[in-house]
């Protein structure tokens, strides 16, 4: 939903940013810093430790049940 305006593909975004002088990440300098960064802190979540994770609430039969979950009210 928002990656027309992100993209620059919308003229109403940039109308309406709150900083002007901001500059969207792949456009600054440390951008492969900051890109190698969310690589492997996603490597790190998703692939090693949700596994482990299920993994483990498996091993100690952990159970949610619907019911028990508080509601929107």
């Amino acid at each position: 939903m928002y990656l027309p305006g992100y993209m620059g593909w919308s003229k109403y975004y940039d109308d309406h940013l709150i900083n002007k002088r901001s500059t969207r990440p792949w456009e600054r300098k440390n951008w492969p810093e900051v890109r190698l960064k969310t690589i492997k802190n996603l490597f790190i979540n998703q692939i090693l430790l949700a596994p482990l994770a299920f993994y483990v609430t498996n091993k100690a039969k952990v159970t949610v049940n619907s019911s028990e979950l508080p509601n929107f009210m």
